[in-house]
């Protein structure tokens, strides 16, 4: 859970001292969520690169808790596997989240960078439930 708390800060911290305009929708955004749609089980997704942290939308069809878990960590590893330079990888299933991520997609900088302020609040209000009832901290994340 500290990790993950740790990463959640670390991507309030970049995002927020870095330029909005490097948020612009890239090449990259747009070859991760062509990979992550991809993926059986994900219906749709949308991705934010920013530096070297992804943090990605997806709509699933996964039933389990399980099964949602082993599907992050997948695209995770998928997606540090194929983007060398991303280090840390943030999957959410969150639709608050998801709407927010498409709806940066389409302002411009100003309100570009209020609504990420605002989506990475929500980032580090989410609980992260433990995985199978146990008392590990899932990881599906890679946090370099």
């Amino acid at each position: 859970m500290k990790k993950i708390l740790i990463f959640l800060a670390l991507i309030m911290t970049v995002t927020l001292l870095l330029p909005v305009n490097a948020l612009a929708a890239t090449n990259t955004e747009s070859d991760i969520t062509k990979m992550v749609k991809s993926e059986k089980n994900v219906k749709d997704a949308v991705t934010i690169v920013k530096d070297n942290i992804a943090v990605v939308a997806i709509k699933t069809d996964v039933v389990t808790r399980t099964q949602y878990w082993e599907l992050k960590a997948k695209l995770a590893d998928s997606i540090s596997a194929k983007y060398k330079d991303i280090t840390n990888v943030y999957v959410t299933n969150n639709p608050k989240i998801f709407f927010a991520l498409e709806k940066l997609s389409d302002m411009d900088s100003t309100q570009r960078e209020t609504e990420l302020k605002k989506l990475m609040d929500r980032l580090s209000k989410i609980p992260m439930p433990l995985q199978d009832g146990s008392d590990k901290v899932p990881t599906p994340y890679k946090i370099g």
